[in-house]
């Protein structure tokens, strides 16, 4: 029978090898144990474990102990065999001392070591000096000790420096570290839960681009078979010509018409619907909205001070009356500029205003297709394959040239005189 292990021992501390399981065995007379190591019978016939009081790098190797079982008849053995590895740290010592100027300048550097028993001088590598200047000399000798064992920690460790003057000691008490594997765990630990707080941070900082990132490769395309014309209703205040006239930046009736068009259809391929371009003129206002509202995936929602105190408002308590009975139809509010909610506002779109998700619109800094603003509006805009997006890039071509002829005509109507 054959037995094979490994173990790992200390420098410094003391081990403990055990051999054979024998408790099968009613021990006899003519039993025999033998003990070897890296091939070499030990010393003494014993039985087993083997006590190790202090392990030192000697120590290491393979051990193998036979029990030999012997009868009148026949003899068999039983083997353990046990890989040893010992592991433990190294130590350095330095001794620096400085001379005066001598003319006959012959320093001793030397290291001992004293235990409770007796004082014995080290050989250690040749002293060598640091510094040298016209006033002094600056010389070491260094100690090393190949590892530290636990009759180190009893010891003490004396440097002895002497010239023509003097001389002079200086003593090392060696003392054994604690808690160090605490302080391991200890930052472990912390380290572990700052990387989590980092990467919770990340992740919520680009969740979004996340869930772009994933649908772009995975998700499949939430328009098909909906039966819904648009991606989008866009819902916004006009402005009047004096008014236009008076806002130096961009407007929300610019970021509907011409920045809208320009990102989300033209390089995102989404399908928009707005007023002024895809509602024939002539028909009921009240019910034109709420039929292209039922046409539309979302509802977007351009919000403003002009826009929650004028008739436009209408268009957001439609569509919130008509989410409550569809499903798919999800609305997105955008907050263009601060605005104070109206008293005479439904308690319904009271209720919207603070629970729909609101993506809020800072300037020129919102501009630039790549920016915060836009990522934030996909996110929330119906998932659409990649195969959706050609196909809806050239369905809007039209749509951008009927825009145009709006814009023109709009502007030719402003230029009649009252």
């Amino acid at each position: 029978m054959l037995y094979l292990g490994w173990m790992l021992l200390w420098l410094v501390a003391s081990g403990r090898l055990e051999g054979p399981d024998i408790s099968e065995f009613t021990p006899g007379s003519e039993d025999l144990f033998e003990d070897i190591l890296n091939g070499k019978l030990l010393p003494e016939e014993r039985r087993s474990p083997i006590e190790v009081d202090e392990i030192y790098d000697y120590h290491q190797g393979t051990y193998v102990c036979d029990y030999t079982r012997s009868d009148n008849a026949s003899s068999w053995t039983v083997r353990a065999v046990v890989q040893v590895k010992t592991i433990g740290k190294p130590l350095t010592l330095n001794c620096t001392a400085r001379f005066g100027f001598e003319r006959n300048f012959k320093p001793v550097i030397r290291w001992y070591i004293k235990d409770s028993e007796q004082e014995w001088e080290v050989p250690a590598p040749e002293e060598k000096s640091v510094k040298s200047t016209l006033k002094d000399e600056i010389i070491e000798r260094v100690f090393f000790l190949k590892e530290v064992t636990q009759r180190d920690l009893r010891r003490t460790f004396t440097c002895f420096a002497q010239n023509s003057i003097g001389n002079t000691t200086h003593s090392v008490q060696l003392k054994e570290k604690k808690g160090v594997l605490f302080l391991y765990i200890l930052l472990g630990t912390v380290t572990s839960l700052a990387g989590a707080l980092a990467a919770g941070a990340l992740l919520c900082r680009y969740w979004i681009e996340l869930v772009l990132l994933y649908r772009t490769y995975q998700s499949t395309d939430e328009t098909l078979g909906d039966k819904k014309e648009f991606d989008a209703f866009v819902s916004y205040a006009k402005l009047s010509s004096l008014e236009s006239e008076a806002t130096p930046s961009l407007s929300e009736e610019d970021l509907a018409l011409n920045l809208f068009p320009e990102v989300l259809e033209n390089k995102y391929g989404y399908t928009l619907c707005l007023l002024e371009r895809d509602v024939v003129p002539g028909g009921a206002y009240a019910e034109d909205i709420v039929s292209m509202i039922k046409k539309s995936r979302r509802g977007v929602f351009i919000l403003s001070p002009n826009y929650v105190n004028g008739p436009r408002i209408f268009e957001l308590q439609a569509a919130v009356n008509l989410a409550l009975d569809d499903q798919t139809l999800k609305l997105i509010l955008i907050k263009f500029s601060p605005f104070q909610e109206p008293e005479c506002l439904p308690h319904l779109v009271k209720k919207a205003l603070r629970v729909l998700p609101t993506v809020t619109w800072r300037g020129l800094k919102s501009v630039p297709p790549n920016s915060r603003f836009w990522t934030q509006m996909r996110y929330h805009m119906p998932v659409k394959s990649s195969k959706g997006f050609t196909w809806d890039q050239l369905r809007i071509i039209p749509r951008i040239f009927s825009l145009e002829k709006t814009q023109e005509n709009k502007s030719h109507w402003e230029e009649l005189p009252a």
